[in-house]
């Protein structure tokens, strides 16, 4: 009788970090936890709040007007409930402004002009876990759920909002406040990112459960990637933007002449990188494509021999996961996963945060090491994976 009702579990899961029309990639690893859960057979449904005010980045420093018109178009047309991959997905349309102006307000910002929609899609859905994907304004928002639903609340501290905006903005220890006094769990996807915030806050109940990876897509690559080779070709991953670090990864490889470097992702900085590489004469070394698909880029690695993260802060590193399960070995700067997981000339190397010539003397490193390729995708696939991840929500749930 038991196992039947941890089969029927119904979960909410809400968070602005979803896949859709106007970005396929953005939050895809929410889609994938999901998936996991549906998979222990849990019944989920998605809260994705989208704010109708395109981001700041598309005014400042200079105006992006085809960026913006792309992103109202996408709101004229969005529907209020679509399935999304076999998820029921509800658009939740709100309004917010820049987070220098409202980032301890988007709280009440997102319940003024969302409260009534999202506390009625929770009370006719009626769940018994909800899941906060981003612990601010999603994470803060357990304090309007728990008045009028008794579900266990997890959030999910996915990293910028407790590791990066911090520093720019005022008031992060009323955001901890407000999650440890309404949310039942406070989950951190990387030691990493607990450390860091442990270190400035007391945290109450909180749990680590790593990410995972796509293994269905992401999977060991047979080839042979130490024979003799004149050109190295590296690939890198991620949005395109100054916590990223590709400008750190673009000085480096100008200063390698044996490398070739594929930048995949999609961002505001784009025609920025684009000039640096034409200033610098490495055009015919490094180049920029746009979104792929995670199919896609499963076909890119097959042509890499290493993979880069050069992140200035990371919560976790799926990206580099992806890469791991495929057998490529990893230069990482030490965020996130990386210095758990990474370990020097076995599965790759560790570099320096912030740092050109650190970046630049692992590449060396790496591309002078012959790899046992098979050896690095194996142990991603023993200790990470989706399967894992929606297991322990589970256990949470039931074992408390």
């Amino acid at each position: 009788m038991e196992k039947i009702q941890k089969n029927k579990m119904r979960i909410i899961f809400l968070s602005h970090l979803f896949p859709d029309n106007y970005d396929p990639s953005g939050g895809i690893f929410n889609l994938e936890r999901i998936k996991a859960l549906q998979n222990t057979g849990c019944e989920v449904e998605m809260i994705a709040p989208r704010s109708v005010i395109p981001p700041s980045k598309y005014f400042f420093p200079i105006p992006k007007l085809l960026f913006v018109i792309r992103y109202f178009l996408f709101f004229v047309f969005i529907k209020k409930e679509i399935i999304y991959n076999d998820i029921k997905v509800h658009n939740i349309k709100w309004t917010s402004i820049p987070k220098a102006i409202s980032w301890l307000f988007r709280l009440k910002l997102l319940h003024f002009f969302a409260g009534k929609k999202i506390k009625k899609i929770i009370q006719n859905f009626n769940p018994d876990l909800i899941i906060c994907s981003v612990a601010h304004p999603e994470g803060t928002y357990s304090k309007y759920i728990k008045k009028y639903c008794d579900a266990k609340i997890i959030v999910i501290a996915e990293g910028t909002e407790l590791l990066v905006d911090p520093e720019s903005f005022k008031g992060v220890d009323k955001i901890i406040e407000i999650i440890n006094k309404n949310a039942d769990y406070f989950v951190f996807v990387s030691g990493y990112i607990y450390q860091a915030i442990s270190k400035k806050f007391e945290i109450r109940n909180p749990v680590i459960i790593k990410n995972g990876y796509n293994s269905d897509v992401f999977k060991y690559i047979e080839a042979i990637k130490n024979k003799e080779k004149k050109i190295f070709n590296l690939i890198s991953v991620g949005s395109l933007e100054h916590i990223k670090g590709q400008d750190l990864l673009i000085d480096a490889v100008a200063e390698i002449k044996n490398i070739n470097l594929t930048l995949v992702g999609i961002g505001d900085l784009k025609e920025k990188y684009e000039e640096i590489i034409l200033k610098k004469g490495i055009k015919e070394r490094v180049k920029i494509k746009g979104h792929q698909t995670q199919t896609q880029i499963r076909e890119l690695y097959k042509d890499a021999d290493i993979f880069c993260l050069p992140s200035r802060s990371e919560s976790f590193g799926i990206a580099a996961i992806e890469a791991m399960a495929c057998g490529l070995p990893v230069v990482a700067t030490k965020v996130g996963e990386m210095p758990c997981l990474i370990k020097n000339g076995i599965n790759g190397y560790l570099a320096e945060i912030n740092s050109v010539e650190s970046i630049k003397k692992n590449i060396i490193l790496a591309i002078e090491t012959k790899w046992n390729n098979k050896r690095i995708a194996s142990e991603i696939e023993d200790n990470y994976s989706w399967d894992k991840w929606a297991k322990k929500i589970n256990k949470i749930y039931y074992d408390n």
